[in-house]
This record gives structure tokens, sequence and C-alpha cells, in this order.
């Protein structure tokens, strides 16, 4: 059962206090579609296979490695799980404010340390002390979580804020180690745009003379850059947000007539057999599933 995970996406453009970090565990094999945010982005897999394509580039996703994605890079994952306990373990960086603590050391340093992941869309980091750094800040929050009304005691905020740190450097150097600076062999801000403007328009209708007069080129063009920078088409990926977006409403209680109209579909049938094709069942047995996945993780 694929479980859309488009809010979280969504809450990328906004990390207050200069980082989120975050588990998300997978029911069975799962597509992430292709999208970017002006974070920094590290994510160690646990028990999952599958591949990360950042750009125009793939790479197979191998346990016990840290994937460092550079702001603005376009990418997107094929998931596949190897047990029944699996996950990725997520953090995003807010470099710019993360760099304002940084100004009592001088703007050099500062500039320096925004210069070093400018450009850089994809660096593995073959140690697992990043990807323990990355766990163990998972688990600050979630203790922060379960423990809201007696808020962060200050040992707790220092010891989160230097794991961060800690994190980050480990970060800065991989870059330095693993020379994999991929410069965008197509126009990455096109592609940005498209799919920038197909997740804001996707509930209307769209079609690609819209996107292509939106992008200032050609329709032809805009497909062939859009292809080569995603590995989607453009109708294809509109699909593919369009039902991403219906999964967050069935998720939210809306019905199913509610979730074609409001994701953009209009006609139910085809919305109802296009979301079969997507996850392999009806938009209503989805939603059951869901239900049921739901209950029993609470009963767990």
């Amino acid at each position: 059962m694929a479980i859309s995970i488009h809010p979280r996406l969504e809450t990328f453009n906004f990390v207050p206090g200069g980082f989120a970090s975050f588990v998300s565990r997978y029911a069975g094999r799962h597509s992430i579609a292709p999208h970017f945010h002006p974070r920094l982005e590290l994510v160690a897999f646990s028990s999952v296979g599958g591949q990360i394509r950042v750009g125009n580039r793939s790479e197979s996703i191998i346990e016990g490695q840290t994937y460092i994605i550079g702001p603005n890079a376009i990418h997107s994952y094929e998931l596949e799980p190897i047990v029944s306990d699996h996950a990725a373990w997520v953090l995003i960086v807010d470099l710019d404010t993360l760099a304002q603590t940084l100004s009592a050391y001088g703007s050099g340093v500062k500039e320096m340390f925004l210069d070093v992941f400018a450009g850089v869309e994809l660096v593995i980091d073959r140690q697992k002390e990043l990807a323990g750094a990355i766990r163990l800040l998972v688990e600050m929050k979630n203790a922060q979580g379960k423990n809201k009304s007696a808020g962060i005691p200050a040992e707790a905020a220092l010891s989160e804020l230097a794991t961060l740190f800690s994190a980050v450097q480990l970060a800065v150097h991989a870059v330095g180690e693993e020379v994999i600076v991929h410069q965008e062999k197509v126009p990455g801000h096109i592609a940005r745009r498209v799919i920038a403007l197909i997740r804001e328009k996707a509930p209307y209708p769209l079609d690609l003379d819209e996107i292509a007069t939106a992008c200032a080129v050609s329709k032809y063009h805009l497909c062939r850059i859009f292809k080569e920078a995603t590995g989607y088409s453009v109708g294809r990926y509109l699909t593919r947000v369009r039902i991403d977006r219906a999964c967050t409403l069935l998720a939210g209680g809306s019905s199913v007539t509610e979730a074609c109209n409001e994701s953009g579909f209009g006609n139910l049938s085809h919305f109802i057999k296009t979301f079969r094709i997507h996850t392999g069942s009806s938009p209503l047995v989805w939603a059951r599933m869901l239900v049921s996945a739901k209950t029993l993780s609470l009963m767990e």
C-alpha cells in the first residue's frame, strides 16, 4: 500500500528553528515523485533498497549510507523494503538560518559554510557516524514530542544543537572528501518552475501549453528538459501530484468524490481507474486499509 507523504514534502519549505528531523516509515513499495526544496537534506535508510534519483543521475540505496542532497536539487525515490520494519531517517537543514549562528566568527566563516553546499546535488557518505547523528536528532525530537507540556530542558536543547552541528560538520567533510558535485546539464530552474507550478495548480485545469507559456519556452523544449531533469513526462508528473493530493485528502477523511474533485481530476470514473493504477487499489479500499493500518499502529 502506497501512503502519500505529500504533507511532509510541503513542510520542507518551512523549517522552524533552522532544522527538522523525523522518521518516515513505509508500507510496501513506495515511490516519491520528483520534488525540491530550498533546504539541505540528509537521509539515511534502514532496511530499505531501491533507487534515489537526483537531477539526471540515479544511485542505488544501500544500507548504512547517507545521501546528502543539496538545496534546490530535484530528487525522487523508488523504495523497496527489505524487511517489515523499514524507514528513512531524515534531517532537513535551513542553511541560511544555521549560518546566522556563525556570524560571530566573521563573515568569511559564514560564507564558506554556505559555499560548501552551493551547487551540490548529491554526495554519498559511506561512514556510519552521519547516519547515527541523524537518528539521534530524530529520537530527541520524538522524546520532546512526548513531553510537550514539560518543555525542553536547557541541557537537552544544547545537546540537540551540538548534535545538529556535528551532523552538518560530517556533511561538510563528506562533500570535501567525496567530490561528486554534479553540475546541472539541463536548465534546472525551468524544471523547478514546472514542479512548483504543477504543485500549485494541480487542483485546477492545467495543460501543457499553459505550463510552457508560464516558463517562456516551447512545449517541445519543455518536455525534453523536464524528462531529462526528473525522469518523468510533464503529464505523468501532473497525474502523480494529483494522486498524492488525493491520498492526502482521503487520509484526512474526505470522501472519494471530494478527493476526486479537490485533487483536480473532476471525472470520477477516470479518477478511480487512475488511482487504482498508481496505488494498486480503489480509493475506497485504499482509505479503509489506511484506517486499519492506523488502528493497528495505535494498538501496538
